[in-house]
C-alpha cells in the first residue's frame, strides 16, 4: 500500500490522502500521503485534519445517543417538546413539528428537503451565515413528504438534531461533542468548532475543479455544522470506528451502552424484506451476509469514507482533499475485500446456506401494465426509466445504456438480477391505476413517477409563460446549477442542466407562483429568481449584466469539465453504483 496509494493519487489528481485500517477492533495501520494543498506547503500525516463533510452525521448521531443515555433527549418525543417555537411548511399536516421526532431526524424520515435557504451548498457567501441563521431558515422550507412516510436524505435533519442537542444540554454543540465524545475517545485532532479549525496548523485545504473553473474559492467552514462541519484526522476517525466496533467500550470502560449502538444500526420502520438502508446516522447493508456499516461525505473540496464490519472487527477510513475523483468508495472496499479473503477472516464470514433465488417466483400469467412505462425520479439527479423490453418491461438506471429485464411475480412486485444481486421492486399506483412510484425493497429508495407516454396534456395556463427562462445557482459545495424552466405538453417543467439524466421535472401548481415537482420539492417563483429545493436561482435574461454572462460562461466550463471527467471515469470502469445493490454509500 505504501506504493499503491501514491500511484492512485497521481492517477486521480489527489493532492493529499490519509488511510487507516482497523483489524480486530484496533488500529493496525495508519498513514498520510501527499500534501495539504497543491502548493505542497505541508506533508499530510496521520494527524492532519480533513473536512469529513457528511461523515459528520455519524458523529452527530453518536453524540445524540450519548444525550439519550444521559436522559436529556428522547428519540421518540416530538421535537415540539424541545423547540416549542419551531415550525416548518407542509402540505400534509398543519403542525408537522408535533409529529417529527429525533428518530425521524437522524434517519432522514422527517420529510425535509436537502438544503436550507441560508447556509447551503449553493450559497455564495457561507462564511457570512451563522448556524443560528441556518437553523432559523429551515422554517421557510416545505416538507417533501408526510412525516415518517419514507427515507429522504437531508442535511436539515442532522442540523436540527444538533441544534436540539445544544438547546437541551445548555452547551454549544461543538463543545458538547468535544467533552462527551472526542475527549473520552482521545480524539485530539477533531473539532466542530469553526475557530478551532481556523487555528489548526496541520489542516488540509479542499480542492474542487468546478469551484476553481467558476472563479470561486472553496470555503473553509460552512454553517451546516452537525450535518457536515467536522474536521478530523484519520487517526481520530479510526479511534471512532474502533469505538463502534468495540460496542461502546473505551479502554475497558463503557462510554455508550450497547443497546444505543444497536439502535444506531437498526433501520427504523423497514419495508418487508428490506435488508439495507439508512439507520440513525449510519448507512447499513449486508455484504457477504455480514453487517456492513458506513458513511461517506463529499463537497467543498473533500471526499471521505468510513466503513466497518462490527461482527468481524474490520474497518477502514479514507480521507482526501479533492472532490473530483471516484477513488474513495471503490478503494476502501477493495482493501476490506482483501482482508476478508485472509484465512483468519474468511472463516468468520457468515455464508448463506442456500441461494435466495429459489425463493423468487415468476408468474408467466402476470402481464405488467403498460402504464408503468415512464421516468421516475429520486434524490436529484438520481432517476430510473421503466421501458418496454423483450416483450415485457425493463428498468434502466441513471448511468446505464441498456435496461435490465423486470421479472414480475404479481402485478405490482418485480425483481431484476444485477451483478449477482437480486433487486426487488414494488410498483405503487394511485386510486385511478396511474403509476405513482417505484420502491426498491432492498434499501427503501423511492422513485416518484415524473412523466411518461400515457400522460394527458396539461392545462397550459398562459400565465406560466412568465416563469420560463434560464436560472443560475452559483454553487460552492457541489457543481454550480443551471435550471431551465419550459412548457411542454401543457405542463411546466424544470430541467437541471447538471443532471446526468437530462431529466426535466414536471411541476404541479399549488398556489400563485408556488409549484411542487413530482419528487415533492418546492419551486417558488419570484420576480427575478426561483427558489428550488431551498436553493435560490437567479434569472439569466436579456437584461443580464456582462459579469453575469461571464459567470454563466465559467459555470458552463465547469459543467463541461465535469462531463469530461465523468466520461473518463466511465471509460476507465468507474461507474456509479446502481440502485439496490449492496453498496449504500451516503453523501
Amino acid at each position: 500500500m505504501e506504493v499503491e496509494v501514491p500511484r492512485l493519487m497521481y492517477r486521480e489528481g489527489i493532492p493529499g490522502m490519509s488511510v487507516a485500517i482497523i483489524v480486530d477492533g484496533a488500529v493496525r495501520w495508519v498513514r498520510g500521503f501527499g500534501v495539504t494543498d497543491r502548493l505542497g506547503r505541508l506533508p499530510v500525516t496521520p494527524d492532519t485534519m480533513f473536512s469529513l463533510q457528511s461523515c459528520s452525521k455519524t458523529f452527530t448521531a453518536t453524540a445524540v445517543m450519548l444525550a439519550v443515555q444521559e436522559g436529556f433527549l428522547d428519540l421518540d418525543l416530538p421535537i415540539a417538546a424541545y423547540l416549542p417555537d419551531f415550525t416548518v411548511l407542509s402540505r400534509f399536516d398543519e403542525h408537522p413539528e408535533r409529529t417529527i421526532t429525533m428518530r425521524h431526524l437522524l434517519s432522514h424520515r422527517a420529510g425535509f428537503t436537502h438544503e436550507a435557504p441560508v447556509g447551503n451548498n449553493y450559497e455564495r457567501d457561507t462564511a457570512g451565515s451563522s448556524f443560528e441563521a441556518h437553523i432559523a431558515s429551515i422554517g421557510r422550507t416545505w416538507l417533501r413528504f408526510p412525516v415518517g412516510q419514507r427515507y429522504a436524505y437531508s442535511n436539515l435533519g442532522a442540523d436540527l438534531a444538533g441544534h436540539i442537542l445544544q438547546t437541551v444540554s445548555g452547551m454549544p454543540f461543538a463543545e458538547y461533542v468535544k467533552e462527551k465524545l472526542f475527549r473520552p475517545l482521545g480524539m485530539t485532532q477533531s473539532s466542530f468548532d469553526h475557530e478551532a479549525v481556523r487555528a489548526a496548523h496541520d489542516r488540509a485545504i479542499g480542492h474542487d475543479v468546478f469551484v476553481e473553473a467558476a472563479g470561486g474559492d472553496v470555503p473553509l467552514v460552512v454553517p451546516m455544522i452537525p450535518a457536515g462541519g467536522l474536521y478530523a484526522s484519520v487517526r481520530d476517525v479510526a479511534r471512532f470506528i474502533c469505538f463502534h466496533i468495540n460496542k461502546g467500550v473505551v479502554e475497558g470502560r463503557t462510554l455508550l451502552a450497547r443497546k444505543y449502538l444497536e439502535d444506531m444500526v437498526s433501520i427504523p420502520w423497514p419495508l418487508p424484506g428490506q435488508r439495507a438502508g439508512y439507520a440513525l446516522g449510519v448507512a447499513t447493508d449486508l455484504q457477504r451476509h455480514t453487517l456492513r456499516c458506513n458513511h461517506g461525505g463529499g463537497g467543498f473540496g473533500f471526499l471521505s469514507d468510513m466503513i466497518w464490519y462490527p461482527e468481524l472487527g474490520l474497518g477502514i477510513a479514507v480521507l482526501t482533499n479533492s472532490s473530483n475523483h471516484r477513488l474513495q468508495w471503490r478503494y476502501a472496499n477493495q482493501v476490506l475485500d482483501r482482508l476478508l479473503e485472509l484465512p483468519e477472516n474468511a472463516s468468520r464470514v457468515l455464508r448463506a446456506v442456500e441461494s435466495e433465488e429459489p425463493t423468487l417466483q415468476v408468474s408467466q400469467a402476470v402481464r405488467p401494465s403498460d402504464r408503468l412505462v415512464g421516468h421516475y425520479v429520486g434524490r436529484m439527479p438520481d432517476a430510473v426509466h421503466v421501458q418496454r423490453h423483450g416483450g415485457g418491461l425493463g428498468i434502466r438506471y441513471l448511468h446505464s445504456r441498456k435496461p435490465l429485464p423486470l421479472f414480475f411475480s404479481t402485478t405490482d412486485h418485480a425483481y431484476v438480477k444485477s451483478a449477482g444481486s437480486i433487486i426487488r421492486y414494488r410498483f405503487d399506483t394511485d386510486g385511478n391505476g396511474a403509476p405513482a412510484r417505484v420502491v426498491c425493497l432492498n434499501n427503501g429508495t423511492v422513485y416518484d413517477y415524473n412523466d411518461g407516454p400515457h400522460d394527458r396534456p396539461g392545462p397550459g395556463i398562459r400565465e406560466w409563460r412568465s416563469y420560463t427562462g434560464t436560472y443560475l445557482a452559483r454553487g460552492l459545495g457541489w457543481t454550480p446549477l443551471i435550471a431551465r424552466v419550459c412548457r411542454r405538453n401543457g405542463h411546466l417543467y424544470l430541467r437541471l442542466q447538471v443532471s446526468a439524466s437530462g431529466l426535466a421535472l414536471k411541476l404541479s401548481e399549488h398556489g400563485s407562483g408556488l409549484f411542487f415537482t413530482s419528487s415533492g420539492e418546492a419551486v417558488d417563483f419570484g420576480k427575478d429568481a426561483v427558489v428550488f429545493a431551498g436553493v435560490t436561482f437567479a434569472r439569466i435574461g436579456c437584461g443580464t449584466q456582462p459579469r453575469q454572462w461571464m459567470l454563466l460562461a465559467k459555470v458552463s466550463l465547469g459543467l463541461w469539465l465535469g462531463r469530461a471527467w465523468r466520461g473518463m471515469a466511465w471509460w476507465s470502469g468507474r461507474r456509479h453504483v446502481r440502485p439496490g445493490r449492496s453498496t449504500s454509500r451516503t453523501v
